[in-house]
């Protein structure tokens, strides 16, 4: 398998982008279900140490977590991207995040229903956070990691 590093890192670099931008935006559309005080004692200390805006330390911690999980995806995707019968790049980056989000997102969403007492809304959206995130990575997997 020839992989070009440096559209590798890039790939890696802008899916890590655009999934920060997702949940930033994903964050403020729920931000009711962060400020119930009902859910106050589920989120981690890093995230909500107090009401307010999360520190800067977990934004670090978002982005590096965030750059790791892309570097991942982008691998995998070349793992695979021959096994994505299709002449078309982007169109092949579409069938990933198709897979992704059918055994990954959907199937994650629905354990969370079942073990954790979180809103449906709250986790419906997260969910459309992952799709979205997913179309991205499809988007760019496929733009930039060509055969």
């Amino acid at each position: 398998m020839k992989v070009n590093v440096k559209n590798y890192l890039l790939a890696t670099a802008l899916t890590t982008m655009a999934a920060q931008v997702v949940h930033t935006i994903g964050a403020w559309l729920s931000l009711n279900y962060y400020m119930d005080p009902n859910y106050r004692q589920v989120w981690s200390t890093l995230m909500m140490p107090s009401n307010g805006p999360p520190p800067a330390d977990f934004y670090v911690l978002s982005i590096f977590f965030g750059f790791i999980s892309a570097a991942i995806l982008c691998g995998f995707f070349l793992l695979i991207r021959n096994s994505l019968s299709n002449q078309y790049n982007i169109i092949r980056g579409l069938y990933f995040s198709a897979i992704v989000t059918l055994v990954v997102s959907i199937p994650s969403t629905f354990s969370m229903m079942l073990l954790v007492n979180f809103p449906t809304g709250l986790l419906l959206n997260w969910l459309l956070e992952m799709v979205a995130i997913n179309l991205l990575t499809g988007l760019i997997v496929g733009w930039l990691l060509r055969d």
